[in-house]
């Protein structure tokens, strides 16, 4: 499973296609989706615990691995739709989750959100990497050019965030008007 979640941090396109090609690997992406929601819920919790001071760190785990596991699922419908049934895609939903979990790997970077400095940097520039590794999955799992994927991976990115970001709500409370 690391030795997977490392080459899809690196963008090695090839582990894309085995793993979406693999159903055994479901669990593999699983688990990557599940530790980077537990790596956002430290990263958040590090960041807003002045906010909810005693509030405890396991739901702000949980709520940032549902979270993940909820912007998975929208990503990848998403992509299905627009990549499959749209654009002409080859990959079935399951094989399009398999690669796409994988492109959560680099949301391990959100625990080191509490670093002085570097950390909050760190936890938008892993949401780029996610970006980027999705990129890489929905081209090589659809087989289709990188326009394609590109455009496929915007439109089905942000609802992925924006869905992050409902979820967390009740967490982080609506933004401050002062």
């Amino acid at each position: 499973m690391l030795a997977r979640a490392f080459r899809a941090t690196i963008l090695d396109g090839r582990v894309y296609r085995q793993i979406g090609d693999d159903p055994r690997e479901m669990f593999t992406s699983l688990m990557i989706v599940v530790l980077s929601g537990a790596a956002l819920g430290l990263g958040v919790r590090s960041v807003v615990v002045g906010t909810f001071e005693g509030s405890p760190t396991l739901l702000f785990v949980l709520v940032g691995i549902s979270s993940r596991i909820t912007g998975w699922f929208l990503w990848a419908g998403i992509v299905y739709i627009l990549g499959t049934k749209i654009f002409g895609g080859k990959a079935g939903f399951r094989a399009l989750l398999r690669g796409m979990g994988l492109a959560f790997a680099p949301g391990i970077l959100s625990a080191f959100a509490e670093l002085p400095v570097v950390g909050f940097g760190l936890l938008i520039f892993s949401m780029f990497w996610i970006f980027a590794a999705g990129l890489l999955a929905i081209r090589e799992t659809q087989q289709f050019g990188w326009l394609k994927a590109l455009i496929c991976n915007a439109i089905g990115w942000y609802p992925a965030v924006v869905g992050i970001l409902i979820v967390m709500m009740p967490i982080s409370g609506p933004p401050s008007l002062d």
